[in-house]
Parts: structure tokens; sequence; C-alpha cells
């Protein structure tokens, strides 16, 4: 990177979206995506539920206006006085991913998102689509969303019978795109599509794991 560059990065003022205690705009439309998580052999609800409330209770608090970027490190802040264990680290990227799965549906710019390079699960363990992660690690890997739309939007997430509801509420509607995630198998590696209203946006690969 030349210098001019870093001075640029260095001096770009960047609105984030932060925590609003009293949101007084209403939100009636919703685009919604579930994930099933239960009998998961890498996440325990009975032991990860006051770290996964303190989570949703973290992210649903945020209103993301017009020409607002989100940050999940930026909102979550520093992770020091969660556990350093890998059940954290999965359930930190099981959020990050199902953000990042429904701003793709909602249409919302990426600007920063991190996937992975090894298929780690089965398709009976797999949470998320292969090709829908957003690895996230404090510090080093973010997940940025900008919000193109002239209009607020936020996040709402919940657990209800074993299944992680996550939604984009929004003040005015929002036409939802289908994405799809092609999984084509080869021998030693996986290449999937990811295909929005039937374009492909994004070729990934990832290494099966032995």
């Amino acid at each position: 990177m030349n210098i001019v560059k870093c001075l640029k990065n260095y001096f770009t003022f960047t609105n984030y979206a932060k925590h609003v205690e009293k949101d007084e705009a209403n939100y009636p439309h919703e685009i919604l995506l579930s994930y099933r998580i239960m009998n998961h052999p890498f996440v325990s609800l009975e032991r990860l539920a006051n770290q996964m409330l303190w989570i949703q209770n973290s992210l649903s608090n945020v209103v993301i206006k017009p020409n607002q970027v989100f940050s999940f490190w930026k909102v979550l802040g520093d992770p020091v006085h969660m556990l350093h264990n890998s059940d954290s680290t999965f359930l930190y990227e099981i959020y990050s991913s199902i953000i990042y799965h429904l701003a793709l549906i909602s249409g919302l710019a990426i600007l920063e998102r991190h996937p992975s390079t090894v298929d780690h699960f089965t398709e009976d363990q797999r949470i998320y689509p292969l090709g829908a992660e957003a690895l996230v690690l404090y510090k080093s890997r973010d997940l940025k969303i900008k919000n193109g739309y002239a209009f607020p939007i936020k996040f709402n997430f919940q657990i209800k019978n074993q299944i992680l509801n996550g939604s984009i509420l929004s003040s005015e509607k929002i036409i939802r795109n289908e994405v799809v995630f092609t999984n084509r198998d080869f021998k030693n590696f996986k290449e999937v599509l990811t295909r929005i209203n039937r374009r492909t946006t994004e070729v990934s690969f990832y290494k099966k794991k032995l």
C-alpha cells in the first residue's frame, strides 16, 4: 500500500452505526432468516445461553441509519469478558454469518467479510450454508456492512424451539433478493458459487477437512 493510500485511509471518516437506547422509529417490514442449531456438536444452547443472550441484546439495540456502516466488533466491543474457547468463537461466527446472509438477501453493501478456506463440517453439522460464513476475530477480522437505503434498518434476533431467527427490520419495504449457494464437489476441494437473483457474484473455494 502506497503512502497516498495510507493517508487517505487514515483521514477517511466512517460513520458507524451505534446503540440507540430510545429508538422512536417504526419498523413494520421484516426480512427473516432462520438457522437450526439443535443437537449441534459445537454449540450447546444450555451452556452458551447467557453469551447468546448478551450477543443478541447487543446487536438488536443498533440502528443503522442511511449511509452508516455496521461493524460487528464496533458494536460488540472487546470480548474479553466472554469465555475464550472454541465454543465462544464459533458462537460469534454464527451471528456474523447470519448477518452476512441477511445482508445479501436485503441488498446491503458488504464492505468487509472474511470467508473460510476449509469446510469443517458435514452436512448434518452445518448451521449456515457453505458460502454464507463470515469469520470474525477481534482486531483482525471484522464484518462491515453499509446501509445504502434512504431509511434506517436494524437487526433482531431470538432463539425459539432451538431455531435462531435473525431479521432485518426496516421502516420501508426492502425487496428480498434470491440468494443461492451452489456447491460443486471435487476430489480435494469444494467450489461454491454465490448467486444473487440468478447472477454469480462470488466464487469461493474450500479445502476438504481431512
